[in-house]
């Protein structure tokens, strides 16, 4: 049972770590092109795939 949980938390912290990493990349990605990082000013040419942060926090 005990491992379970943990697996649970392991995974969790991991989809975490994997949205970190997302949004990290679409700021530097706004830096590179002068968009100013906090708005939501859809990057051009590169829309954010919804599906992939529906498995992040779904899951």
């Amino acid at each position: 049972m005990n491992h379970v949980e943990k697996t649970c938390e392991e995974q969790r912290a991991s989809k975490e770590y994997i949205a970190l990493i997302w949004k990290y990349s679409l700021r530097v990605k706004r830096r590179e092109m002068g968009i100013p990082v906090n708005s939501d000013v859809p990057i051009p040419n590169r829309p954010v795939p919804k599906n992939l942060l529906k498995r992040i926090f779904n899951n």
